[in-house]
């Protein structure tokens, strides 16, 4: 994934070709048209992109080229050029007039050129450049004066941040808890560490987790982002005996609050857990990150993860075509999603006490079946690029329209491949698919299958 002195590089070389084929992430933002600058809707859209780069790390908004989302990484890659003659159509003063109309603050140092394919060339690229911005000057904020009349003015006033490939805009609920928690900071957190203390007293001994209280919790996480009204996927991990997380609450450089913020994954653009987001106490019994309505992942001091994502384009079907009309997972983010869910538990198991002798892993399938007649999700077990995928044959229909499953594995001597491997054993027997089938991206060690890291990597 490029960083941000890669992509300057590439532009002051004028080396375009160097970014076919890489992925979008945290530092650009490849548009394949100009904004139409005559439309509010683009106007907020060019606010929009700049503001989140602003407030994350800076970037490059791109125009004239093209994308398209990866069946291989959680990112759109970058497929095409298509640059264009800069004559009547990118106007930087332009596009600087409306960032400065619809940003607040005013944005540092952002360059805003048209730059050529190559030097003498008529046709080329704009380039909108956002700097790293003093982080005194955050949060920048999409802001626009709707009506001055009088007594009254009326703003409206919105927030984005740049997460991997996408500017999502923050929603009503997540604005309105921004500024929530601002103006009762330090209230809020007295209370919640007075709540964390009578709950956690010394010497507590955490109750036994019955199969009803993780039902309940991961009713909870699904409906913290609307992920029960779509089409969803969620693994759970709870320990059979009663244990502890005490560092949970803590945010120290090494406590697994920093892992579940930056969860480890073993390559650049992963179906991974990653959300880049902060992790919040809720009702001050547990920790939570989410990715806007993509995936959401919450921990409990009682050693139970939760993570619960979309199971359509917006994830488990990421680079799917036509998905609406062959509504099918994709093989690689499935694989991949649950490989670093069982490597983030290993980092949640090294750190529970007691260490339990049993661990407790659950999938769940929903709304796997449409209500307006189209067919059922489907997956086709073979790994990326194989004819089999190319024609969808063989194909396997979701036989219900929810699946739930629990399985023990050992936790002693945990592995995140092996345990990987025996959950999709049972996601691929619930679709129907013979148990002696090999699961893709996967190896044999010491006699037993186990996905592997390695084989992933080399997609």
């Amino acid at each position: 994934m490029l960083i941000y002195e890669d992509i300057s590089d590439i532009i002051s070389k004028l080396a375009w070709n160097e970014l076919v084929g890489q992925i979008e992430g945290d530092f650009i933002d490849c548009k394949r048209q100009i904004y139409d600058l005559s439309l509010d809707a683009q106007k907020v859209e060019l606010a929009k992109d700049a503001t989140s780069f602003a407030n994350a790390s800076g970037g490059f908004i791109i125009i004239g080229i093209e994308t398209q989302k990866s069946q291989t990484h959680f990112s759109d890659e970058i497929v095409a050029l298509n640059p264009f003659e800069v004559a009547n159509i990118f106007d930087p003063n332009q596009h600087y007039s409306i960032l400065n109309a619809w940003v607040y603050p005013k944005l540092e140092n952002v360059r805003i050129e048209w730059r050529p394919e190559r030097e003498g060339a008529n046709r080329g690229f704009g380039i909108i450049v956002v700097p790293p911005q003093p982080d005194t000057k955050r949060p920048f904020l999409i802001s626009k004066t709707i009506l001055s009349s009088g007594k009254r003015v009326d703003i409206l006033v919105g927030y984005a941040e740049r997460k991997r490939d996408t500017s999502e805009p923050a929603t009503l609920v997540e604005l309105h808890a921004f500024l929530r928690d601002g103006m009762n900071f330090q209230r809020n957190i007295s209370n919640q560490l007075a709540e964390i203390a009578s709950r956690l007293p010394a010497g507590r001994e955490a109750p036994h987790l019955p199969a009803e209280e993780i039902t309940e919790r991961v009713k909870k996480n699904l409906e913290a982002t609307g992920l029960d009204k779509r089409k969803y996927f969620v693994l759970a991990a709870y320990p059979s005996e009663p244990t502890e997380l005490p560092s949970l609450f803590n945010s120290s450089t090494n406590s697994i609050t920093r892992i579940l913020e930056q969860p480890p994954t073993i390559r650049d653009g992963a179906f991974a857990l990653t959300t880049l987001d902060t992790a919040k106490i809720i009702d001050g019994d547990f920790r939570r990150v989410r990715n806007g309505s993509r995936k959401v992942v919450d921990l409990y001091p009682d050693g139970v993860l939760i993570f619960g994502c979309a199971a359509d384009e917006a994830f488990l079907a990421w680079g799917i075509r036509d998905y609406e009309e062959r509504p099918k997972l994709n093989t690689v983010a499935l694989i991949e999603a649950t490989y670093h869910f069982c490597l983030l538990y290993s980092e949640v198991l090294k750190r529970l006490s007691p260490k339990p002798k049993q661990i407790h892993f659950r999938f769940q399938l929903g709304n796997m079946h449409s209500s307006n007649g189209k067919p059922p999700v489907f997956i086709v077990p073979y790994g990326h690029n194989t004819a089999a995928q190319m024609f969808d044959d063989p194909a396997y229909p979701a036989p219900k329209d929810s699946a739930a499953k629990d399985i023990i594995i050992s936790a002693t001597d945990f592995d995140p491949g092996t345990v990987a491997y025996l959950i999709l054993e049972q996601i691929y027997r619930w679709f129907g698919i013979e148990s002696d089938f090999t699961i893709p991206y996967s190896e044999e060690i010491d006699g037993k299958r186990a996905i592997s890291a390695a084989r992933i990597q080399a997609i």
